[in-house]
């Protein structure tokens, strides 16, 4: 017991180091995990220095390096992020003013483990990006400052260094790869994608059902260049990629991509590979101005087939009509002539 929480708190303590940035100068930038009620649920805090970064519109994502069963995170986003929307805030420590940037995420993890890795990326300042470990289901065991770094009277903030290599073209484009149905009304879906010019990222894939606002995460932490996930077989859906350059932490959501759903068993059938892609057959809707139409046209037919069948029975008429007086006169001729046979 004693030796997993000396452990634990090994680990805990590494949450307040970073892995050094990709640019230099990331000073400016202070991460925090916290426990909650729930052991597996853990609050991880960004605080960016207000003196060295605009703060509001500031969007803050996470990924596990490691990604496994049950893990999630949820932020004030609907795509599992936070953007900071104020402007800095004043919070007052020690009986003193100092001026707070931050905004905050929670990482629920499947079990307690130690030392996992999550990626966090921060849309919006010169790609910075940061790495930190903590250890998921342990309490920790130290005493963190109230103070930020930036805060105490003896830090001096960095100065940041721009990188001499260009910064690649951030864009994601995403397409069906497959997708088949695999019973109980699911069908399970491939996509592709191609991103960032070949430099390699991490990518969330997110899907919602045509009729709804809320995109829902299917695919977290994948490193790509696909992904397969499930959805409903009934119902349409909007795929898109959101991915975050590894090396200059610059996130973009994809182009997005409808996939109808099968309104019938028949359609069903639709659901499997070919020449490498599936396609759904989506299924006609009409609208009640197309309704109208169809009906007024189909009655307009069945008075054309009426009135077709109503001149083909006054033809049998009159032609039986005919055939009867050939008859009269053929035998009013053999009465006539009896030699005539």
């Amino acid at each position: 017991m004693k030796l997993n929480k000396a452990f634990g708190s090994l680990f805990l303590l590494a949450s307040l180091v970073f892995v050094p940035p990709v640019f230099a100068g990331g000073g400016g930038v202070y991460v925090d995990v916290t426990k909650t009620d729930d052991p597996l649920a853990n609050i991880v805090r960004v605080y960016i220095n207000p003196a060295l970064y605009t703060c509001k519109g500031i969007n803050v994502s996470l990924s596990f390096l490691v990604p496994e069963d049950g893990d999630r995170i949820s932020g004030s986003d609907s795509n599992g992020s936070s953007t900071i929307n104020n402007d800095p805030e004043y919070a007052s420590i020690n009986g003193k003013e100092y001026l707070r940037c931050s905004t905050y995420l929670k990482v629920y993890t499947a079990h307690t483990k130690l030392n996992r890795i999550l990626n966090i990326y921060l849309k919006g300042m010169a790609g910075e990006s940061r790495q930190i470990a903590f250890s998921a289901g342990y309490e920790p065991d130290y005493n963190s400052s109230l103070l930020l770094p930036w805060e105490d009277s003896n830090y001096s903030a960095p100065v940041p260094q721009p990188s001499n290599e260009p910064v690649p073209s951030a864009n994601i484009n995403v397409w069906l790869l497959d997708q088949r149905f695999v019973g109980q009304n699911k069908r399970e879906v491939t996509v592709k994608w191609g991103a960032f010019g070949g430099h390699s990222g991490t990518f969330t894939i997110y899907a919602k059902q045509a009729n709804k606002n809320d995109w829902d995460e299917k695919f977290d932490g994948s490193k790509g260049p696909s992904a397969t996930f499930n959805i409903k077989a009934n119902q349409d859906y909007q795929i898109k990629v959101n991915g975050c350059m590894d090396k200059w932490g610059i996130c973009v959501d994809s182009n997005i991509i409808n996939l109808p759903g099968a309104k019938d068993d028949i359609a069903y059938q639709d659901f499997h590979p070919k020449n490498d892609v599936s396609y759904v057959s989506p299924t006609p809707t009409a609208d009640n101005n197309n309704v109208d139409q169809l009906n007024e046209q189909s009655s307009s037919l069945s008075k054309k087939v009426e009135n077709l069948q109503n001149q083909l029975d006054q033809s049998k008429k009159t032609q039986g009509v005919l055939e009867q007086r050939i008859n009269d006169l053929v035998n009013f001729i053999k009465r006539l002539f009896p030699f005539f046979k």
